[in-house]
């Protein structure tokens, strides 16, 4: 991870920061599922309550011009400044996972619970009380459109502890790992 290059989003009227920084991550994923690299890490430099208004990736050389960014942002480019790659710094920085966080309670769930007969109407009610304070988390989060079934949901995201040390690894389709760590600074 040798280099990082920032995509920064400029909401408008139309569309409020997280919506827009959203389209953005989703056309990162679709883009990184064409590439493969597994060697592509996301974070949020702008993080501190919400993710801000920015996305860095962090790679190699190589993997940042096989990206294409411009290419893939599509009508999108128009919303978004591209900085130009840069070459990390070796001095005063962390390193951090940034994770995708999910709760274990859905309405999926509930529904092939009850539908199973595992669960009564009144643990129907419990388990639907307590699904809803699981979903009051503090993280930070994207709004998404699933490309699967046209739903909105939140994309929520878990931001490792610090560390002096990198780990090495792959990351997902989406440039998040809870092993691999990206340099924060």
């Amino acid at each position: 991870m040798d280099y990082y290059q920032d995509i920064f989003v400029k909401p408008n009227t139309e569309m409020g920061l997280n919506v827009l920084l959203g389209k953005v991550y989703k056309k990162l994923h679709y883009a990184l599922k064409e590439i493969r690299p597994y060697r592509i890490g996301v974070s949020f430099p702008n993080y501190q309550t919400t993710l801000g208004n920015s996305i860095r990736l962090h790679c190699c050389e190589t993997d940042l011009a096989n990206l294409h960014i411009c290419d893939w942002l599509g009508e999108l480019i128009s919303s978004c400044q591209v900085s130009n790659k840069e070459a990390t710094p070796k001095k005063g920085i962390k390193y951090r996972t940034v994770s995708r966080w999910q709760s274990n309670m859905s309405k999926s769930k509930l529904r092939r619970l009850v539908k199973r007969g595992s669960i009564s109407g009144e643990e129907k009610q419990k388990y639907h009380s307590a699904m809803m304070m699981s979903q009051l988390t503090p993280l930070p989060y994207l709004v998404m459109k699933s490309g699967s079934t046209g739903q909105w949901h939140r994309r929520y995201f878990l931001m490792g502890d610090l560390t002096d040390v990198p780990t090495f690894g792959e990351f997902d389709s989406f440039g998040l790992s809870r092993q691999a760590t990206i340099p924060w600074f």
